[in-house]
C-alpha cells in the first residue's frame, strides 16, 4: 500500500468515565469493592486525518481507555453508535486500547463465581456508560480536527520489570520469590523506551502527546480506590507541566510479562513501594520527566505534511492446542484437588473460599503484594479445567479472530494487538520494523487474554497456562509475522 505526505488535521477530546459510586474493580479473582477514587478515569480520543486524491482520507480514531481491557463487544457498540452520529468517518478505523489498570470497574458480566452485590454498579451499566461517553469523546475529537503539525522522540525511563521468576528445575512463576537458593534468574528483559508523539494545534500550541511504555498501569492493582494508576499520575503531573489543557493519550506497548516490581531487589526498600500509591508517583515522575525531555527534540523536528497509512488485518490464529498427554495429565490432577473438596467436587464453592480467605489474611498482613496466590488449589482447578476444555473444543474452535492496525504517521509505525502480549513477541516486531519508531500497541480492538512465548510455556506459571491465553507461541508466531509484513508494506512506494 503507499502512502503519501499530505497535511494532516488533527482532532481532541476526552471524557470522564469514573463510576459514580462504589463499584466492584476488575484485574483480581477475588472481588475488591471500591472505597473512593484517587484520581479520575478518562476516554482520551485522537482523531487523525490526511486527505488524499479525488477527495479520499485516510483517517483514524484512537482512544485510550483507563480501564483493564477492550472487549471485542465494547468495539462493536461503540463503532455502530458512531456510524450514526459521523457518516464522513469509516469507523472500521477506530482504534480502542486500555491501560490495563486493575482499580476501574469491572467490565461485563464480572467474575461467574461470585455473586452481584446489591448497590453496586454491574459490569454491564459501566460498559454502557463508557461507550455513551466514548462516543461523545470520539464525536468532538472528529468535528474538532484542525491543522496540525506533529513530532515524534524516543526517551527512557525505568518503569517495567519482568515478573516471571525462572528456577532451577525450569519451572516460573509470576511473582515468584527471588531469594530462594534455586532462583537462577528473570525469565526474560525489560524495555525502558518511552516512544512519544506530540501534536501541535494551528496556533502552535501543544494539544496533546501520545506515551507509549512497556508496562501495565497497575501498581495500585491490589487496592481498593478507583485510579488510572501510573499513567493517571504521569498525565497529572505532565498537565502540571504543560497545562490543563494537555491531552494525554497513554498506550501499552507488548508487556504480557512486565509489571511495575523489580523483583531482583526483592522490595528491601531502596525505592518506593510499587505495591501502593508512591510507586505510582514515583513511576509518574519518570515518565513525565521523559516525556518533558522529549518535548524539545519532538519540537525542533515538528512537520506539518506526513507520510501517512493505515491498514486492518484481520488475522485467524491458531488456537493453543492441548496434547492427549496434557489433558491426561490435568485430569488426574483435577482428580486429586477434587478428592479433597467435601461434597460436590464440581462446586469451586469451597476452595475459592479458602482462597479467599487466605487472601484476605494476606492483604491484613500488609506488605508487598500479590495477596492472591496462583498456586492456591482454587487457581490450580481452574488451570487444569482450562486444559479439559480446550482439548474437548479444540478440533471445532481452531482460529481465533484478531484485528490487527498498522499505521503509518511520517517515519513512525503504530501496531496493535488484543493481547497482553509477552515483550520478545514487540522486540522482534522492532527489530524488523524499517520505522525508525514502531509503537506497539497491546490490549486493543479486543480482550484476547496473554500471548506468551514458547520460553514461558514451557516454565509453566501464571499467564502461560491455557487458563489465561487461548492462543500460544505458534499464534506469536504469525502475529509477528501479519505485523512485519504490514508495516513493510507500508514503507513501499
Amino acid at each position: 500500500m503507499k502512502t503519501t505526505v499530505r497535511p494532516v488535521r488533527i482532532g481532541w477530546a476526552r471524557r470522564d468515565i469514573t463510576p459514580d459510586g462504589p463499584c466492584e474493580l476488575a484485574g483480581q479473582y477475588y472481588r475488591r469493592v471500591s472505597n473512593g477514587v484517587r484520581d479520575p478515569l478518562y476516554a482520551t480520543a485522537l482523531a487523525i486525518e490526511s486527505a488524499g486524491a479525488g477527495g479520499r482520507c485516510k483517517q483514524v480514531v484512537m482512544v485510550a481507555l483507563d480501564i483493564v481491557w477492550v472487549p471485542a463487544s465494547l468495539l462493536t457498540a461503540l463503532r455502530r453508535r458512531v456510524a450514526h452520529r459521523l457518516k464522513d468517518l469509516d469507523t472500521r478505523f477506530i482504534v480502542v486500547n486500555a491501560i490495563h489498570t486493575h482499580n476501574a470497574p469491572t467490565l461485563g458480566p464480572g467474575l461467574g463465581w461470585l455473586k452481584p452485590v446489591e448497590g453496586l454498579m454491574t459490569g454491564d451499566e459501566y460498559t454502557q456508560q463508557v461507550v455513551a461517553r466514548m462516543t461523545e469523546a470520539v464525536e468532538e475529537a472528529w468535528r474538532r480536527r484542525q491543522t496540525a503539525r506533529v513530532g515524534f522522540a524516543l526517551g527512557q525511563a525505568r518503569v517495567g520489570h519482568c515478573r516471571r521468576a525462572w528456577y532451577a528445575d525450569g519451572t516460573a512463576e509470576m511473582y515468584g520469590r527471588t531469594d530462594r537458593p534455586d532462583f537462577i534468574g528473570l525469565e526474560a528483559g525489560e524495555d525502558s523506551g518511552v516512544d512519544m508523539m506530540f501534536c501541535w494545534d494551528g496556533r502552535g500550541r501543544l494539544a496533546g502527546v501520545v506515551v507509549n511504555v512497556a508496562c501495565p498501569s497497575q501498581v495500585m492493582e491490589a487496592t481498593y480506590r478507583v485510579t488510572a494508576d501510573v499513567m493517571g499520575e504521569a498525565r497529572r503531573q505532565l498537565q502540571e507541566r504543560f497545562g490543563s489543557g494537555l491531552f494525554v493519550l497513554p498506550q501499552i506497548s507488548a508487556a504480557g510479562d512486565q509489571s511495575p516490581r523489580d523483583l531482583a531487589r526483592n522490595y528491601r526498600g531502596a525505592e518506593p513501594d510499587m505495591w501502593h500509591e508512591s510507586g505510582a508517583v514515583e513511576l509518574g515522575r519518570r515518565i513525565a520527566g521523559a516525556v518533558a525531555e522529549g518535548y524539545e527534540r519532538a519540537r525542533e523536528s515538528r512537520r506539518s505534511r506526513i507520510e501517512f497509512g493505515h491498514v486492518v488485518k484481520r488475522l485467524k490464529l491458531p488456537v493453543w492446542r492441548a496434547t492427549a498427554e496434557e489433558y491426561r495429565r490435568a485430569t488426574e490432577a483435577l482428580g486429586r484437588l477434587q478428592s479433597c473438596e467435601p461434597k460436590d467436587p464440581d462446586s469451586p464453592r469451597a476452595a475459592f473460599n479458602r482462597f479467599l480467605a487466605e487472601t484476605l489474611a494476606n492483604e491484613a498482613g500488609g506488605g508487598p503484594g500479590p495477596y492472591d496466590s496462583k498456586l492456591h488449589d482454587f487457581v490450580l482447578m481452574k488451570v487444569h479445567k482450562a486444559v479439559i476444555t480446550r482439548h474437548r473444543r479444540q478440533d471445532t474452535m481452531r482460529h481465533v479472530p484478531v484485528e490487527l492496525h498498522v499505521l503509518r504517521l511520517g517515519d513512525a509505525v503504530l501496531v496493535t494487538n488484543p493481547f497482553e502480549l509477552f515483550l520478545d513477541y514487540g522486540s522482534r516486531i522492532r527489530a524488523r520494523s524499517p520505522a525508525r519508531q514502531t509503537f506497539l500497541v497491546q490490549l486493543a480492538c479486543g480482550a484476547e487474554g496473554y500471548l506468551p512465548t514458547g520460553r514461558a510455556v514451557a516454565r509453566g506459571g501464571y499467564g502461560a497456562t491455557m487458563c489465561s491465553a487461548t492462543v500460544g507461541p505458534e499464534g506469536g508466531d504469525v502475529l509477528v509475522e501479519a505485523s512485519v509484513k504490514a508495516i513493510r508494506a507500508l514503507w513501499k512506494r
